[in-house]
Formats: C-alpha cells, structure tokens, sequence
C-alpha cells in the first residue's frame, strides 16, 4: 500500500518543484520589497508586521507543502498527519493575527484599506489551512482524489500568499507617513 502512495505522489513531483520554487521566489521578493520600505516597521506598526509574517506564514507553508510532497519515501499516513498539523499550526496563527487586527481596528490604529479588508484577508488564509485539512484526511481515508485536493489547496496558497503580499505592498505605498522610501 506504501508504494502505490509513493508511486503516485512521484507523479506530482514536476508540479511540487515549480510550486516550491515560485513560492521561495515570492517569499524573497518579499524580503527584498519590505526591505525598501522599512520606515513601516520602525513606527511599530503592527498591522504592517502581522501583514508581513502573515505573508511569509503563508509562503512557508507553500515552500513545506512542497517539500513534504518531494521528501523521499514518506507514507500515506505520515504525510496526512503532517499536513493537518501544518494546517492546525496555520489556523492558530490566523486566529492570533485576526484578534490583533480587530485589537488595531477598535483602536483605530489600522489604516482604512488594510483595516477593511482584513476579514476577506485572513478568511482566505483560514480556507486554504481548512483545504489542507480536507487534503489531509482524503489522504488519510485513502481517497483516490486526495492528492488532486492537495495540490489545489497548495496552489490556492500559492496565489493567496500572493494576493497577500501585493495588499501589503499597496498598503504600505499609500502610508504618507513612511518617508524611507
């Protein structure tokens, strides 16, 4: 039963390297971007910081999806336990930074563009951690479509991290205040 898994998992193996290497050249335009502009995190702005670690949370997840898929000789319940823990792991840290936006909204600490859309923000984030827990246990039951859902799941990640960083960098473009720029 181990090797059917592993045979089939190999056969995603072209689509995990392109996925893992767009997401760690993402997350290091990330780097490079937040970089430029780092006036942003010297006021202490926090919805900027969990923005940011939100991203590369997100990217990271992508980059250890991938490599998990490409790791050599793992089985079909190791890999579903894996990834519900990564999923389980994400959806914490959703639910911290939710509770700090909404601490910054009612404080009125959070610009208006990033304070608006913050629940569409992070409710993105919290579907693609609940589509790496129906992966996981499709996997677990052995389902003949899990590694299909994976692999959706992991490229929905992909552009949400995305989707992500460009909110952060045009949030972080229309601060008047940052003058590092």
């Amino acid at each position: 039963m181990g090797t059917a898994f592993q045979a089939e998992v190999a056969t995603w193996g072209d689509f995990y390297s392109l996925l893992g290497g767009a997401a760690a050249a993402l997350l290091g335009l990330l780097f490079v971007a937040l970089s430029l502009r780092l006036g942003i995190f010297r006021r202490h702005r926090e919805d900027i910081q969990d923005s940011a670690m939100l991203a590369f949370a997100t990217l990271l997840v992508t980059i250890g999806v991938s490599a998990l898929m490409l790791a050599p000789n793992r089985d079909r319940l190791t890999t579903a336990l894996a990834l519900a823990l990564v999923a389980v792991a994400g959806l914490a840290a959703e639910a911290w930074v939710w509770r700090v936006m909404q601490r910054l909204v009612k404080a009125a600490l959070a610009p208006e563009p990033l304070s608006t859309g913050a629940a569409r923000w992070v409710l993105r984030h919290t579907v693609g951690c609940i589509g790496l827990l129906l992966a996981a246990w499709l996997i677990w039951i052995g389902h003949l479509h899990g590694l299909g859902v994976l692999a959706f799941v992991t490229g929905y990640l992909l552009a949400s991290g995305s989707a992500s960083i460009w909110m952060l960098l045009a949030n972080a473009a229309n601060d008047a205040q940052d003058t590092s720029g």
